[in-house]
C-alpha cells in the first residue's frame, strides 16, 4: 500500500468517526434541552416586596420610603437638612438606637422601619446684636448657633412709637424674617419705628352728648363718619423734636419735660406745619396747602399774630398724610367709636376723672408722661386730661341735623381744643366739652394728636 493509500484510508476512517461524532452530540443536545426545560429550569415565582421607611423623629422632615425586592439591599438615603445637626445613623430600634442599620449587608425580609439619629453640631454661638436707633433704648443680644434662626425680641416700648419690624441694614431696605432666616454669622439688626396709629372704625353718633349723663350741647347733631386712624399718644416731645428739629422746640417747657411728656406750647398754625412736615418725611402727601403750596418750608416762619393767609388754609383732598382730627373725629374717637362705654370721660369702662387723665385735682399743675392712665376702648390714651388737643375746625354752634364727615364752620375767630388739660377742673375732661382759641396762640397745656386715612 503507498503512502497515499495510508493517507486515504486514515482520512476517510477519521471522518466518519466526525460525522458520528456530530451525530452523537446532536442527540445528546435534544435530550438536554427537554431535560433542562423540563426539570432545571423551572420558572421562578416572583419574590415578594417590602417597603422601608424612615422616621426623622423632627416634625415635617421627610425622608421618602423604600420598595426593596425581598432578600436585596435597601440604599442609604440622602441625609435630610436640619441645621444645627447631622445625623449620624439609622437604627431599628426608636430610642435606645442599639440596632444599627447595615445598608452594605442587611437584606431587607420584611417591612422595616429605620429611625435617625442625630448629633447635634457643637459650634461656638455668634451674636446677633439689636440696634434700637433710640439713645438709651436697649435691646440685650441674642447668642445664636449658626445655621439656625434667631428669636425675635419683645418690642421695646417707645412711646408714642411702635415696632415695624427689624432690619439687617441701615438704610431699613431689608426687613429680617426671623422665622424663615438662619444666622449664619454675628450681625447687627436694626430698628424701624412708625407713629403709633389706632384704627377707628367708621360709625354714626350723636355729637355734643354726654354719654354720662352729664351736661350735654344745647344744639347736637347726628354725625357718619369714614374709618381714619388715629396716634395712639398726644405727640410727645421726642416726636415733635425729631421732626422739627431741636432748633425749633418750643421756649419754657417747664410744666413737664422729657422724650415721653407730650409737647405744649405749639399753636394751631405750629401744629399744621408738624403735620405737613412730619408728612414729607414719611413719604405722604401732605394734606395742608398755604399760599398754593404743601411745603411748609414755603410757608416761611410761623406767625405770632393773626394771618389770613393762614387762615385761609386748604386741605387737598385724597392726601394719605397726617393732619389734626375734625372735631367731629376727636370725640367719636374720645367716646370710644361705635358701642361707646357710657361715660362722660374718654376713658375704658370708667367714670372717674382720676382713672384717665391728668387734671388740675392729681397733675400738681405739671403735664405727665404719656400713656400713663388708662386708655379708652379704641386704645387711646390721654384723651381726656395731661394737655388738651387742637382739632381742625373754627369754634362756632353746632349746626345741627345729620351730616357726614363734617369739617365744621369755613370761618371763625377762634379754633377748637378738646379734651381738657393739667391745668383744667374735671368738667373739661369730658368728651363733649369743647373750648377755643386764637390759632397764632401757645397754651402750657395744649398739644397735639395727629389722624390720617384708614389703611
Amino acid at each position: 500500500m503507498t503512502k497515499s493509500d495510508k493517507f486515504s484510508s486514515i482520512f476517510f476512517r477519521s471522518r466518519g468517526f466526525f460525522f458520528l461524532l456530530i451525530g452523537m452530540c446532536s442527540l445528546l443536545c435534544v435530550n438536554c434541552d427537554n431535560y433542562m426545560v423540563q426539570y432545571l429550569l423551572p420558572i421562578p415565582p416572583e419574590l415578594p416586596k417590602y417597603t422601608v421607611t424612615f422616621i426623622t423623629n423632627v416634625s415635617g422632615l421627610l425622608v421618602p420610603p423604600q420598595t426593596v425586592t425581598q432578600g436585596r439591599f435597601a440604599f442609604r438615603p440622602t441625609p435630610p437638612n436640619r441645621p444645627g445637626w447631622t445625623l449620624t445613623e439609622w437604627y431599628t430600634d426608636n430610642g435606645t438606637f442599639k440596632n444599627k442599620w447595615d445598608f452594605a449587608k442587611t437584606r431587607v425580609t420584611k417591612h422595616t422601619a429605620l429611625f435617625a439619629h442625630w448629633s447635634e453640631i457643637t459650634v461656638d454661638p455668634v451674636a446677633v446684636t439689636f440696634v434700637t436707633n433710640v439713645e438709651g433704648l436697649h435691646v440685650p443680644p441674642h447668642l445664636v448657633v449658626p445655621g439656625r434662626t434667631a428669636t425675635e425680641p419683645t418690642p421695646p416700648l417707645r412711646k408714642g412709637y411702635d415696632l415695624e419690624g427689624w432690619y439687617s441694614d441701615a438704610s431699613l431696605a431689608n426687613k429680617w424674617n426671623f422665622a424663615a432666616m438662619p444666622v449664619s454669622a454675628a450681625m447687627p439688626l436694626y430698628a424701624k419705628w412708625v407713629f403709633a396709629m389706632v384704627p377707628v372704625p367708621g360709625g354714626t353718633f350723636e355729637m355734643g352728648r354726654d354719654l354720662g349723663g352729664g351736661v350735654s350741647e344745647s344744639t347736637t347733631q347726628t354725625v357718619t363718619l369714614t374709618s381714619f386712624q388715629m396716634s395712639r399718644y398726644e405727640i410727645t416731645q421726642e416726636q415733635y423734636r425729631l421732626v422739627m428739629g431741636s432748633g425749633n422746640m418750643p421756649a419754657g417747657l417747664t410744666y413737664g419735660g422729657g422724650n415721653y411728656w407730650p409737647i405744649y406750647f405749639v399753636s394751631w398754625y405750629g401744629a399744621l406745619k408738624f403735620c405737613n412736615t412730619l408728612s414729607m418725611r414719611e413719604g405722604l402727601a401732605p394734606v395742608y396747602r398755604i399760599n398754593n403750596s404743601t411745603d411748609p418750608l414755603a410757608w416761611g416762619t410761623v406767625p405770632n399774630n393773626n394771618s389770613a393767609a393762614w387762615n385761609a388754609v386748604t386741605m387737598v383732598p385724597g392726601a394719605n398724610g397726617y393732619r389734626l382730627p375734625t372735631e367731629a373725629q376727636w370725640e367719636y374717637a374720645a367716646k370710644g367709636g361705635n358701642g361707646t362705654p357710657g361715660n362722660s370721660y374718654a376713658g375704658a369702662g370708667s367714670d372717674k376723672a382720676d382713672d384717665v387723665g391728668w387734671y388740675i385735682g392729681n397733675s400738681g399743675g405739671r403735664t405727665a408722661v404719656v400713656g400713663n392712665k388708662k386708655p379708652n376702648n379704641l386704645g387711646l390714651y390721654d384723651m381726656s386730661g395731661n394737655v388738651c388737643e387742637w382739632c381742625w375746625d373754627w369754634f362756632v354752634p353746632y349746626a345741627g341735623g345729620t351730616q357726614s364727615d363734617p369739617l365744621g364752620a369755613s370761618s371763625g375767630l377762634t379754633r377748637v381744643y378738646r379734651g381738657g388739660g393739667h391745668g383744667d377742673g374735671e368738667t373739661f375732661l369730658r368728651s363733649v366739652s369743647r373750648l377755643g382759641n386764637p390759632p397764632q396762640n401757645t397754651f402750657f397745656d395744649i398739644g397735639i394728636r395727629v389722624v390720617r386715612p384708614a389703611q
